[in-house]
C-alpha cells in the first residue's frame, strides 16, 4: 500500500484493490437555543407609482416600531407622503434617518418582498446619500446572488448604530393578504386603485376612482368599498395613508405571531436567519442534531 495525507491505496499483485480517502475536516457544532425571544423588530412599506418614463417612484412610505421588547407596550408609527417633501428622494432619506436612532440599534426591519422590489429604492437612496450622512452600507446575498439583507450603520454620539433591513417574504413565502388571514391578524390588507396614481393625481380629492383602476376585484367588492366613502371624499393622500397603515400592521401582526410561535416550539428567534430554508436548518440543528452520534462535516 501507499499513503499520503489524503489517500491510502491498497495493491495486490500490482493491482489496485482499494482506495481509502481521509478527511481532516471540521464538523458543525450544535447551536444553542435562545434564552429569550427577540421582538426588537420594525416593519416598513413603500407605495409607488409608475412615471412617464416607466420607472416606479415612491410616493408614500410608512414605518412601525414597537417601543417595548415584549411588543405589547406602545409603538411609533411614521407615515410620509411625497407632497410634504421637495421630492421622493427627500422623503426616502428622511425615513431612513428616522430608522437610524439609538433606540433602534440592531433592530431588524421587515418589508414584504424587499429583495425583489423595495430594495431598489432603498439601495438607491442609501448610495446617493451615504457620504452626506456618513452611512456605512452592506448587503448580503446567497450563492445565487439573490439579496437577503441590507445592513446600514451610522455613528451617533460616539456609538455605532446598526439596523438590518430584511424580507418577510423570504421567511414566510406567501402573499401578505393570505398571510394575515393565516395568522389571524386583526388588521387585514385592503384594496386600492393602484392604477390611478401618478404625479398628477397625488392631490386628487373627489369620488371613488372607477373599478378599472383596481386590480382583480369584483363589482360586489367595489360597491362595498364605495360605501365607505358615501358621505365623504376619496383623497389620494388620506386613503393611501390608511392603506399603507393596514399593510404594515398586517405584516407586523403576522411576523410577530410567527416569531412567538417559532420561539415557543423550538426555542429560537427567526431574526437569527434570513430565509425559510435557513430557519428549517436552524430548527433541526438546535433541536435534533447530535454531533456526537451523527456529525455534519464541512467538506473542503
Amino acid at each position: 500500500s501507499k499513503n499520503n495525507n489524503r489517500f491510502r491505496v491498497v495493491f495486490k499483485n500490482d493491482v489496485v484493490k482499494d482506495i481509502e480517502t481521509y478527511y481532516n475536516n471540521k464538523y458543525l457544532l450544535k447551536p444553542e437555543k435562545d434564552l429569550e425571544i427577540d421582538l426588537h423588530l420594525g416593519f416598513m412599506d413603500i407605495e409607488t407609482y409608475m412615471n412617464e418614463e416607466g420607472y416606479s417612484v415612491p410616493y408614500r412610505v410608512g414605518l412601525y416600531v414597537d417601543n417595548d421588547a415584549n411588543a405589547e407596550k406602545g409603538f411609533i408609527f411614521i407615515n410620509y407622503f411625497v407632497t410634504d417633501f421637495h421630492n421622493s428622494d427627500d422623503m426616502m432619506i428622511k425615513i431612513i434617518l428616522e430608522m437610524l436612532i439609538v433606540e433602534n440599534h440592531n433592530r431588524k426591519f421587515y418589508l414584504h418582498n424587499m429583495a425583489k422590489f423595495d430594495s431598489f429604492f432603498i439601495l438607491k437612496i442609501l448610495f446617493k446619500y451615504n457620504k452626506i450622512h456618513n452611512l456605512n452600507i452592506q448587503y448580503k446575498q446567497n450563492n445565487k446572488g439573490d439579496l437577503l439583507s441590507i445592513i446600514v450603520s451610522k455613528r451617533i454620539k460616539n456609538k455605532i448604530i446598526r439596523i438590518f433591513i430584511l424580507d418577510g417574504f423570504l421567511i414566510i413565502p406567501i402573499g401578505l393578504d393570505k398571510m394575515a388571514k393565516i395568522f389571524k391578524s386583526d388588521t387585514l390588507k385592503d384594496i386600492f386603485p393602484y392604477k390611478i396614481i401618478n404625479k398628477d393625481t397625488l392631490n386628487y380629492r373627489g369620488d371613488v376612482p372607477d373599478i378599472k383602476y383596481f386590480n382583480d376585484i369584483s363589482f360586489s367588492e367595489y360597491n362595498e368599498y364605495k360605501k365607505k366613502y358615501k358621505d365623504k371624499f376619496w383623497s389620494t393622500k388620506d386613503v393611501s395613508e390608511d392603506y399603507i397603515t393596514k399593510d404594515i400592521m398586517a405584516l407586523r401582526n403576522s411576523i410577530t405571531s410567527y416569531a412567538k410561535e417559532v420561539f415557543k416550539l423550538y426555542g429560537i428567534n427567526i431574526s437569527r436567519i434570513r430565509t425559510y430554508s435557513g430557519l428549517s436548518q436552524l430548527v433541526f440543528n438546535v433541536n435534533y442534531y447530535d454531533p456526537d452520534k451523527s456529525p455534519i462535516y464541512f467538506i473542503e
